[in-house]
């Protein structure tokens, strides 16, 4: 059973009844195809018991397979059950019609048909089962009981390894190397006593000004410590 508050896609794979009351909630049924008969009504017993109200009988009506198809019998309800407006005693169910029990609503629908494969699908499926079916018989015949080791390969015989190429290192001459060595020492020699004047008069002024800026320092620590005055501001002021 299903519930649902407008009538659905049916989702039975057979054939099914979709019931539906005065506030619109409604309920599918399977219906049954082995020839039982299914009862509706407001007694707890029936197949489907509908809500008390109004022109619903304790059992009001059944639903039976027949050759031609499912009927809806009235089972004596007195208040009568109506397809498409009109009272019938027994009336074949069909998808146009509406149905009425009291304030329900009553459609039917057929099982939906089988899908059935179109003509390339069937093929493709047969091919598709012979190829296994030969696939199958050819595996259980190509495959042997042993699968022969594969035969030992004999290894070429491996070749010498060259022998080591010593390389001779090349001497240097005595003489060439004292010669360099002593201008290398020369070059050092003039680069420290500073053959070049610009750079030893600057040399010579940059330790004068030291010099001279250590003694203002002393002198001015000196008077500070005697005066309590900064020298330069008492030279200022005079």
């Amino acid at each position: 059973m299903r519930f649902w508050h407008t009538k659905p896609t049916p989702t039975y794979t057979m054939a099914s009844i979709y019931l539906t009351d005065s506030q619109g909630s409604g309920y599918e049924y399977e219906l049954p195809q082995d020839g039982s008969i299914l009862t509706l009504g407001s007694a707890e017993d029936c197949s489907i018991p509908l809500a008390e109200s109004e022109g619903v009988a304790p059992l009001h009506c059944s639903i039976s397979l027949t050759a031609d198809g499912y009927v809806l019998a009235d089972a004596g309800s007195g208040a009568g059950t109506y397809a498409n407006g009109e009272a019938v005693e027994t009336v074949l169910l069909v998808p146009e019609a509406a149905y009425g029990i009291g304030n329900y609503v009553l459609q039917y629908a057929d099982a939906p048909a089988p899908a059935e494969s179109t003509p390339a699908e069937a093929d493709y499926v047969a091919a598709e089962e012979a190829y296994m079916g030969e696939t199958a018989v050819d595996l259980g015949t190509a495959i042997p009981e042993e699968i022969p080791a594969p035969a030992p390969q004999e290894e070429a015989p491996a070749e010498p390894a060259p022998a080591p190429v010593k390389k001779k290192k090349k001497k240097a001459a005595r003489g060439t190397l004292h010669r360099s060595s002593m201008a290398d020492e020369i070059e050092i020699q003039k680069h420290f006593k500073g053959e070049n004047p610009i750079v030893t008069i600057f040399n010579r002024i940059y330790v004068i000004a030291i010099l001279a800026a250590a003694l203002l320092a002393g002198m001015s620590l000196r008077y500070w410590l005697l005066t309590g005055e900064f020298l330069p501001s008492a030279l200022m002021d005079k």
